[in-house]
């Protein structure tokens, strides 16, 4: 029973296959510690294990706090390599390593790597320098490579971590910023420089003395590199308040990614992608948000009309829309739209196929003018074709309506309807006559 909860806990709210690793509870919050070691010692299987121990600390689902990941990341003590990292050992440069860690911020969705215009690498970097011991020969003439002593002492000992954006130097260190505006492969090259001072000790006859002094250098340079997608995208959120009537409110909602909108006592919520936390780099686990789609919308004493939604109270509006790496936050524009719109034309009677201008007030405003089964998208005015049987035309903006109705004569009508009238009148000229001779011959 208690695998089936928990499987589906993490079926319903994470929905995600992370990477699997053989987490370390100790390495979690102490808060989670209890429940990381209950779902540790449970049957679950060890792929639904990492699927709900890598989100216990990340609570918020559909927003990607890229703050709290930074200063996750930016306080993992490092003392030696990560696991499956490549170590290197030359002349006196010993186990040594380097490896990016994370980028932050950064969002991992659909195996690629998303990072904004700005971003920060941070990396992992060590090295030793391991002197051979001194060699004191314990007695004449006895030497080790001809020296009767040999000593060895480090002169200098430098490391420089520099990283590259598509081969552009952006900086050194353990955290640089990454300025971009493309796909960009980001490198980094750990290079170090040591040089040892050896001072040789030759016999002379049976006294062991100073000969000379070399210098030894040795050099490594090690690199790592990530390929990283640019997210270029323009964000926008708005609720512009469009109509009321009896005490509901109308607003028309109008976003890019996802949003949320407060009121006093209504919420709406669209959210384009949940998020949970990708582990790397055991055993430090460095955070990465990962998204997955969501698309979903949740409602609270709101009713939803297609790119519209209807609340009581507007009170305390507030927007806040966001996308992987931007925010953006606002009050509602609660100006209803009072504008005295309407439509005129410029006649009101019309031949077949004449022009009927049709204009637009206020100016410089976008309106939908619809005639028969032609829509057009204008500002100020337009024209159409008059056409047979139809004579409404329909003006739209925002919520309000306004309709204009014209009149097509039509020549064919128009001479059936004077041979209606013809005979009418000949009919009755008919029965007036036939009635007035029929009372003579009476």
């Amino acid at each position: 029973m208690q695998k089936h909860f928990l499987l589906g806990f993490a079926l319903i709210f994470l929905v995600q296959t992370p990477f699997i690793f053989a987490i370390d509870c100790s390495n979690l919050d102490i808060v989670y510690y209890s429940a990381c070691t209950e779902i540790m010692n449970s049957g679950l299987t060890d792929e639904e294990k990492d699927l709900i121990i890598s989100n216990l600390e990340y609570s918020n689902k559909f927003f990607p706090d890229h703050e709290y990941i930074f200063q996750i990341n930016a306080n993992i003590p490092i003392t030696t390599a990560p696991e499956n990292i490549k170590t290197y050992y030359n002349k006196f440069i010993k186990n040594a390593w380097a490896d990016i860690f994370v980028a932050m911020p950064s969002v991992l969705y659909k195996d690629e790597l998303y990072v904004p215009s700005h971003t920060q690498i941070l990396s992992g970097f060590n090295h030793q320098i391991v002197l051979p011991p001194n060699y004191y020969s314990p007695k004449y003439p006895e030497t080790s490579n001809g020296d009767c002593k040999t000593e060895y002492y480090l002169e200098s000992n430098t490391a420089e971590n520099k990283v590259y954006a598509n081969n552009i130097y952006q900086g050194s260190g353990k955290i640089v910023d990454i300025n971009m505006n493309s796909d960009t492969e980001i490198r980094i090259e750990y290079i170090i420089n040591a040089v040892v001072k050896i001072k040789h000790y030759e016999w002379d006859e049976a006294k062991c003395e100073y000969e000379y002094t070399e210098y030894q250098a040795d050099y490594l340079k090690i690199t790592d590199s990530i390929k990283t997608k640019f997210y270029d995208n323009n964000l926008f959120a708005e609720a512009e308040q469009v109509d009321s009537y009896n005490s509901i409110e109308k607003f028309k909602i109008n976003y890019s990614n996802s949003m949320h909108l407060e009121f006093k006592d209504s919420l709406f919520n669209s959210y384009e992608f949940i998020y949970n936390i990708n582990y790397s780099k055991p055993p430090y686990y460095f955070y990465t948000l990962q998204a997955k789609d969501y698309n979903q919308i949740t409602i609270n004493n709101v009713l939803l009309d297609g790119d519209f939604i209807l609340v009581k109270n507007s009170e305390d509006c507030w927007i806040k829309g966001f996308d992987f790496f931007n925010i953006i936050e606002s009050s509602c524009n609660l100006n209803q739209t009072n504008e005295n719109f309407y439509i005129k034309t410029n006649k009101l009677k019309y031949k077949p196929d004449e022009t009927i201008q049709v204009n637009i007030y206020p100016d410089n405003i976008l309106t939908l003018v619809t005639y028969g089964n032609e829509t057009k998208q204008v500002i100020n005015a337009t024209t159409f074709k008059a056409k047979p049987l139809q004579n409404k035309i329909t003006a739209e903006y925002k919520a309000q309506t306004s309709e204009k109705i014209i009149f097509i004569s039509n020549n064919k009508i128009k001479i059936l309807w004077n041979l209606f009238i013809l005979g009418c009148l000949n009919y009755f000229l008919y029965v007036i006559l036939r009635k007035y001779w029929g009372d003579l011959y009476d």
